[in-house]
């Protein structure tokens, strides 16, 4: 009687799978032809309608919407890999200082955020 053993590659692919899955899925699950111009319809993964506008910062990057750097709160903030809780508030607070961010490149002057952190989380946030 043979025994089957478990292969850790088999997983690590399992989970490479799901990853990719959920950059190829956002075009089947948003779509921008939507009746009023400017929004994006989105579907959540149980096909339930998401507003882009009032989706917490995690279920955006779960959708791969990249959530706005001058409006997200400190936990929202958080739903990006690389911005720990400390981070965050100061974030939080050098946009309450300069009255909110004029580009990206502003994020290096905030302490704990160096040029190749901010090559890091680029893709997941816009000024907005």
């Amino acid at each position: 009687m043979s025994t089957k053993r478990y292969d850790p590659s088999r997983g690590a692919l399992l989970l490479l799978l799901i990853v990719l899955s959920l950059f190829t899925l956002r075009p089947l699950l948003c779509r921008e032809d939507t009746p009023v111009a400017g929004t994006i319809d989105c579907l959540s993964p149980d096909g339930q309608a998401v507003d882009p506008e009032s989706a917490s910062a995690f279920q955006k990057l779960t959708l791969g919407i990249p959530i706005g750097l001058n409006n997200e709160t400190e936990t929202g903030l958080t739903a990006i890999a690389g911005i720990g809780p400390a981070l965050a508030a100061a974030i939080v607070l050098e946009r309450e200082k300069r009255g909110g961010f004029e580009s990206l490149e502003d994020l290096q002057d905030v302490p704990g955020i160096n040029k190749r952190l901010l090559e890091k989380i680029r893709p997941f946030m816009v000024l907005r």
